[in-house]
C-alpha cells in the first residue's frame, strides 16, 4: 500500500472571495476536495497533476470543476482559483491573471473575467440615449502611474477606467486584490493620493520587490492568506452562517497581533467587525498568557456576554478558554458592589423610580421640577461625573443643560435627591447609577492594598458604558502593556451617556484605531441606516467628534424595502408575507424587531399563532434550533442575522413616547433622547447581513423619511433611462410598497 503524501494547503484572499460566491452545493464538495488533498494529495480522486506549460497544479473538484494551485515551500501549497475543467488544461486558465504587487510584493490572483463584466457592465456615453447624462469615469483625474504607485494592479487598469458608478466600484472591489480595491475605494470618497498613500499604501509597501520572484511573492501571501483547516473557512464552505460570523479578515488581523504599551480604542461602524477582534484579541492574549493569568472579556449586556462566550468556544480550545472570563459589565458591578452585604439590595425599575420620585416631590410640595427633570438630572450630572457629595454638585458643570441651575436650586435638588435615595433605602432597592459607583469606588478602594484582578482586559460595545463603569474596568486591571483593549461604535449608544475616557484614567492618545470596512451589511443596507443618522454629532469616546462618513460596506445587494400598511392587522400580514418570501432562509438566521416590549410580546404570539415557529429573545441565549427570533430593537444589539424585519416604526410609536414627552420639559436632554432613538434604529437596521424590510401602519417615523424622499428623487431622475423599465428594487432605495411586499 502507497503511503499518503500529506500536505499543507492555504486559500488565497481572491481564492476566498470567489468561493464565498459559490453555490452552496460546489462550496460543499471544494471543503471535501480540500480535506481528501491535505490527507493525501495522491488520492487518486483529487486527480493531483502540475500543468504541462506552467508553474501551477490542479485538483479535481468535481466532473465540472478543477482547483488552482501554486506551491511554496516542500509541502506547502497556495490555492488560487477554481475554475471550470475546460479552460484547465496545459496552462493556468485564460480567465485568471496572476502578478506580483510592485508596491506590496505579494502574490496577486485576479479574475479577469470577472472584472471585465463588471466594467462591461458599466454605463457608457456612447450608448447613451439622447437627453439623458452619463456620469464621467470615476477615476479621470488620476494617472494610471498614480494608481499604479498606490499599488493598484496594472492589469486593471483599463477596467478601472470604465467604472463610472458607485454600484461599479463596489462590484469591482468585490473581485479584485484587497489592496487595490482598499486605495481605489478611499481616492473614490475623496481622500487625497497622499493620504491614501500614507494610510493605505505605506505601511504595505516592500523594498526592493523583485517582480520575477514568485516564491518570495507566494511567502510574503502566505501571511494574508488563511488556512483551509480554519473553521470559519470550513464553516463558509458549508454554509455556516453561525461560525462563518467568526472569520478575521486579513486587514483586521493587525490589530489583534499587536502589542501596545497602554489601553488601545478601537472604533468602527457596523459590521466592521469589532466584536470578532475583540474575540481574537482575547484568544490571543489567552494563547501568551501564563496560566494563573486572568483575562476579562466583557460587553455591556447580558445576551451579548453569552453571544461571546459561545464564540469563542469556537476559536479557543477549551483549557485555554478557562482563562477568559465572559461577563457583562453589570454582572461584575453587581457581584463587586453586592460583597458582603446580605441580602442583596432589588434593583429598583424604571416605573419605580419614577413612583419614588413622585411621592418625594409630593411630600415636599415640588412644583418647579418634574420626575422627567430629576431622574434626568440624576442619571446624566450626579451620577455621570460621579459626584457623591452636595458641594461636589454645587460646582459641578452641567454642559449642555437647557436649564440654568441657581446655587439655591441645585442645593433644593441635592435635597430632594437625599429624599429620593433615603426611600430607596428603606424600600431595600438601589438604582444602577448606584450599584455601579459603589462598585468603582470599593475596587478603587481595593487596588491601594491588593494586586488588580485581571492581566488583560478587553471591552465589546464600549460606546454604552458608563464613566463608573469605566472607572471599575480602569481599577481592575494593572496599568501596562496590553491592559485595556475596547471596541465600539458611538453612534450605535443607545444606552450610556457621552464620555471622555482620558479623564477617568484611560489614555488611548496615540492608540486609537478605526476599522472602516462593513463586511457584512450590502451598502445598500449601510446607505439606509446611515441616513437614519443624518444630520446627527457623535462624539469619539475620547472629546473629538466620529463620523460615517469613511465607513463603505464592500458587497452590494438588494435595496430594503418600506412596507406601508393602514392597520396593525395588515401590518402582521406584510410580516408573516416576508418572512414565508424567507424560506430558503435558515430560521434562526432571520430577526423580527419591535420598538416596545409590549410589541415583540405580541408579534411572537402572533407569528406562532400563523404557523411560524418564532423564540422571543430574553435575557438568556436562545435555545430552540428552528425558530425564527422576536426581539425588541433594544435586544438585537451586538447580534447579526441574514433577514431582519423592523416593524411598528410609525410615527406615533417610534420614537418612543419617553423621548417625545422631553420636547418640551428640557430641549436639550429632549434632543439627547432622540439621538438615543435614531441610535437605536440604526442599530436595529445593522444588524442585517442579506436583507431588510421596515413595516408600518399609518404616517412612517420621521427618521425614515429622508431615505424614503431619497427613493422619490431618485426614480423621478430614472424616468426614460432603460433600466427604468425593469423595476428591479436596485433601482429604488427608498421604493414603499403597500400592503405586501
Amino acid at each position: 500500500m502507497t503511503a499518503p503524501y500529506p500536505a499543507s494547503l492555504f486559500i488565497h484572499p481572491t481564492a476566498l472571495k470567489q468561493m464565498n460566491r459559490m453555490p452552496h452545493g460546489l462550496r460543499v464538495k471544494c471543503d471535501k476536495a480540500i480535506a481528501h488533498f491535505e490527507r493525501d494529495r495522491s488520492h487518486p480522486g483529487l486527480q493531483f497533476k502540475q500543468l504541462k506549460s506552467s508553474p501551477h497544479y490542479s485538483i479535481r473538484i468535481d466532473q465540472d470543476y478543477r482547483g488552482i494551485l501554486q506551491r511554496t515551500k516542500g509541502e506547502t501549497f497556495l490555492l488560487i482559483a477554481v475554475s471550470a475543467r475546460q479552460s484547465v488544461y496545459d496552462n493556468l486558465p485564460e480567465d485568471v491573471a496572476t502578478d506580483v504587487n510592485r508596491v506590496t510584493g505579494e502574490f496577486e490572483v485576479i479574475p479577469l473575467d470577472d472584472v471585465e463584466k463588471v466594467a462591461a457592465a458599466e454605463p457608457r456615453a456612447d450608448a447613451a440615449i439622447a437627453g439623458t447624462q452619463v456620469p464621467p469615469p470615476l477615476f479621470d483625474g488620476f494617472t494610471d502611474k498614480e494608481l499604479v504607485d498606490l499599488g493598484v494592479a496594472p492589469v486593471l487598469m483599463p477596467s478601472v477606467r470604465e467604472i463610472r458608478t458607485e454600484t461599479g466600484l463596489f462590484r469591482l472591489v468585490d473581485v479584485i486584490p484587497q489592496h487595490s480595491a482598499n486605495v481605489l475605494i478611499e481616492l473614490a470618497t475623496g481622500t487625497s493620493i497622499d493620504d491614501v498613500y500614507e494610510k493605505i499604501t505605506a505601511p504595505r509597501v516592500t523594498t526592493d520587490v523583485d517582480v520575477t520572484d514568485i516564491d518570495s511573492a507566494v511567502e510574503r501571501t502566505i501571511g494574508t492568506a488563511v488556512r483551509s483547516d480554519d473553521p470559519a473557512v470550513k464553516a463558509m464552505l458549508e454554509g455556516d452562517f453561525e461560525a462563518w460570523r467568526l472569520f478575521l479578515h486579513p486587514s483586521q488581523r493587525a490589530l489583534v497581533e499587536s502589542d501596545h504599551r497602554g489601553p488601545v480604542k478601537v472604533s468602527g461602524g457596523p459590521g466592521t467587525g469589532k466584536t470578532v477582534v475583540a474575540l481574537h484579541r482575547a484568544a490571543r492574549l489567552a494563547r501568551a498568557a501564563e496560566p494563573d493569568d486572568r483575562i476579562l472579556l466583557t460587553s455591556y449586556s447580558a445576551n451579548l456576554a453569552a453571544d461571546l462566550e459561545d464564540k469563542l468556544r469556537g476559536i479557543l480550545p477549551r483549557e485555554l478558554a478557562g482563562r477568559v472570563e465572559v461577563a457583562n459589565v453589570d454582572k461584575i458591578t453587581r457581584r463587586i458592589a453586592f460583597a458582603g452585604l446580605r441580602p442583596a439590595p432589588q434593583i429598583a425599575d424604571t416605573q419605580q423610580q419614577r413612583d419614588h420620585w413622585q411621592t418625594v416631590l409630593d411630600a415636599a410640595g415640588e412644583t418647579e421640577f418634574d420626575v422627567p427633570f430629576c431622574i434626568d438630572e440624576w442619571q446624566h450630572v450626579v451620577s455621570a461625573q460621579m459626584i457623591n457629595a452636595q458641594h461636589e454638585y454645587e460646582s459641578a458643570p452641567r454642559i449642555g443643560r437647557i436649564r440654568r441651575m441657581s446655587r439655591a436650586q441645585r442645593a433644593r435638588y441635592w435635597q430632594l435627591l437625599t429624599a429620593f435615595k433615603k426611600r430607596l433605602q428603606d424600600e431595600g432597592q438601589w438604582t444602577f447609577e448606584q450599584v455601579q459607583l459603589r462598585a468603582a469606588l470599593s475596587e478603587e478602594m481595593r487596588r491601594m492594598m491588593e494586586p488588580a484582578r485581571y492581566q488583560h482586559v478587553i471591552v465589546d460595545e464600549a460606546q454604552d458604558l458608563t464613566a463608573a463603569h469605566w472607572r471599575l474596568l480602569r481599577a481592575l486591571v494593572e496599568p501596562g502593556a496590553n491592559d485595556l483593549f475596547a471596541v465600539g461604535d458611538p453612534h450605535q449608544r443607545i444606552f450610556a451617556q457621552p464620555v471622555t475616557l482620558s479623564s477617568l484614567g484611560i489614555n488611548v492618545k496615540g492608540r486609537s484605531r478605526r476599522l472602516e470596512i462593513s463586511y457584512r451589511s450590502t451598502r445598500q443596507i449601510l446607505a439606509t441606516a446611515t441616513s437614519v443618522m443624518a444630520g446627527s454629532t457623535v462624539d469619539d469616546l475620547d472629546g473629538g467628534i466620529d463620523d460615517l462618513t469613511r465607513y463603505r460596506a464592500i458587497v452590494s445587494g438588494t435595496d430594503p424595502r418600506f412596507v406601508a400598511t393602514d392597520s396593525t392587522d395588515t401590518e402582521l400580514d406584510a410580516i408573516v408575507a416576508q418572512i414565508k418570501e424567507w424560506d430558503h432562509v435558515d430560521r434562526t438566521a432571520i430577526a423580527v424587531c419591535a420598538p416596545y416590549t409590549h410589541q415583540a410580546k405580541r408579534l411572537a404570539a402572533q407569528l406562532s399563532a400563523a404557523g411560524i415557529p418564532t423564540e422571543r429573545l430574553g435575557k438568556t441565549p436562545p435555545t430552540e434550533p428552528d425558530a425564527i427570533h422576536v426581539a425588541t430593537m433594544a435586544r438585537l444589539k451586538g447580534l447579526e442575522y441574514r433577514c431582519i424585519v423592523i416593524c411598528g416604526v410609525n410615527a406615533d410609536q417610534f420614537p418612543r413616547g419617553f423621548a417625545t414627552e422631553l420636547a418640551d420639559a428640557d430641549p436639550t436632554a429632549y434632543q439627547a433622547a432622540m439621538q438615543r432613538e435614531r441610535a437605536l434604529l440604526f442599530v436595529a437596521a445593522t444588524r442585517a447581513r442579506d436583507a431588510l424590510t421596515f413595516v408600518w401602519h399609518g404616517e412612517p417615523t420621521e427618521f425614515l423619511r429622508s431615505r424614503l424622499r431619497e427613493g422619490q428623487r431618485y426614480r423621478a431622475s430614472r424616468k426614460g433611462h432603460p433600466s427604468s423599465a425593469t423595476g428591479s428594487r436596485m433601482d429604488s432605495p427608498g421604493d414603499v410598497c403597500h400592503g405586501e411586499p
